[in-house]
């Protein structure tokens, strides 16, 4: 079943949008699944840091030394998203819960790091198939959240739902911009 969903996640989005909803998880279960994903990501990312060479920048070298604190961000990230998905697809008369944003936004994510294990291995094993796999990747990464929001608020229209994505992206940006340099941890000039 599992791998049957992975890979309508792959082709037909919506149709896996749809399986994960009909689920019908639990609370505690949606809490156990994103703490694991959020798990997942603290150390492919310290994998991928292993691969392919950080960058030289204090913010990065912070995570790297605090696996907890990144696996926290991870968490809150995950909730963020869920949050933001319901909220804003009910704002245009979509009809999502939160509990099947949470749903979707953990099994996007838990796939994602699928490809992304996946990503690391090809950029290792033969470089020329990374990158091509990477922008396979790119695409899907857009793709996908847009037919899941879809699905979640029964929209019929994914290409406005990525918009609405985009949109939504932006106006987040502008929003914690303004909150950090309100709160003065803007990055200082210069450096």
């Amino acid at each position: 079943m599992w791998g049957e969903l992975v890979i309508d996640s792959l082709k037909r989005p919506r149709l896996a949008a749809r399986r994960i909803l009909g689920l019908d998880l639990p609370a505690d279960t949606l809490v156990q699944a994103a703490t694991l994903v959020a798990c997942g990501g603290t150390l492919l990312f310290y994998l991928a840091a292993r691969v392919v060479p950080p960058p030289a920048d204090a913010e990065f070298a912070a995570f790297v030394r605090r696996p907890l604190l990144a696996t926290v961000l991870n968490l809150v990230q995950l909730g963020l998203m869920a949050a933001l998905a319901t909220w804003v697809g009910r704002l245009f008369g979509g009809v999502g819960s939160l509990a099947g944003a949470t749903a979707l936004v953990v099994w996007y994510n838990l796939v994602s790091l699928l490809l992304l294990a996946l990503l690391l291995l090809a950029i290792v094993v033969l470089p020329p198939l990374g990158i091509v796999l990477a922008f396979a990747f790119c695409l899907w990464m857009v793709w996908v959240p847009a037919n899941f929001v879809a699905e979640l608020h029964s929209f019929q229209n994914a290409a406005v739902v990525f918009a609405g994505l985009l949109l939504t992206l932006l106006a987040l940006f502008i929003v914690l911009n303004l909150a950090f340099m309100l709160l003065g941890l803007a990055p200082a000039e210069g450096v």
